[in-house]
Order: C-alpha cells, then structure tokens, then sequence
C-alpha cells in the first residue's frame, strides 16, 4: 500500500565518545520528517485521518544491509488525501537510536557523510509501518504495512 517513502530534514547523530559501548547513550540516533504516500483500496471511499505511526526498518548502502531502526512508540502524524485519492502521510522522528548490525559498512557511510561535500549519498529503506487512523467508524490500528523506498542523506552531525 506504501507507494513513496522519503525522508527530510534528516539529522544523523554520531554519540559521545564518552559512551560507554553497549549502552543506550552510544547509538548513533537518527533525526528525520518521514513522508509517505499511500495507495487507499477502492473499498476505502471514507475520510480517513492517520494520527499516529510505529514503523520497523533496515538501512542498507548499495545494498547491504548496516543497521536498523525501530520507532516503538507512537510518534504523531498528519495526512491529508490527495487529488489521485492517495494519502499523503508526514511524521516527525526525533532522536531515535540507530541499531548498527554492520560496523564496516556504517564506518564506510558515515565517512562518505563526512567527506561527501554537500552532495549526499542514498540509503535504502526496506521496512514494515503501523499506523493508527481514526475514521467515522471510529480509531483503528493497521500493522504491518510495507514501506520501502531510497532516501538521500546530506550530512551527519554530531551531538555535543
């Protein structure tokens, strides 16, 4: 159902090195405005307001798979429809930690990040959403919605 997937605004965070590895304050956090464009079913022909959403991912660089995200609560939405009877979904994350699975492949994005000059480099995204939506039968959860998609990421910065 999920056709588009992007993100903006994206703040990459790096953790103190202070740190003490293995704890919640040593993961990389990431920062981001997620938009999301879905295809409703034709049964669908209600109003329908998504409020809220979870999603679980993987990000990947050329491929292979770094890390992963998982936004386990609740995090406020806005939708609208659009004029192709589409939903257009906008949420905002904040600060949400970073699970690398591959440090290699992390040291290689995050360098590229680094020294890309402005010019970005993309990550996939390949992932499942939930997302709580009220309509005028009343507010309902639908799990499991497949989301992926490519997001190009500018810079990262570091949290002090």
């Amino acid at each position: 159902m999920v056709e588009d997937i992007g993100l903006s605004h994206v703040r990459f965070e790096l953790p103190d090195h202070h740190a003490r590895p293995g704890t919640p304050e040593a993961a990389p956090k990431l920062s981001a405005v997620i938009d999301a464009t879905v295809a409703l079913p034709e049964e669908m022909n209600f109003p329908i307001d998504v409020e809220s959403l979870k999603a679980s991912a993987n990000l990947s660089y050329h491929g292979e798979k770094f890390g992963e995200v998982h936004i386990t609560d609740w995090q406020s939405a806005l939708s609208h429809l659009t004029d192709a009877r589409k939903l257009a979904v906008r949420a905002e994350i904040i600060q949400i930690p970073l699970d690398i699975t591959d440090y290699d492949i992390f040291k290689t994005v995050v360098e590229r990040l680094v020294w890309a000059g402005g010019r970005g480099l993309v990550l996939g995204i390949d992932g499942f959403a939930d997302v709580k939506m009220e309509t005028a039968m009343g507010i309902f959860a639908v799990r499991g919605i497949p989301a992926s998609g490519d997001v190009t990421i500018k810079g990262v910065w570091r949290h002090v």
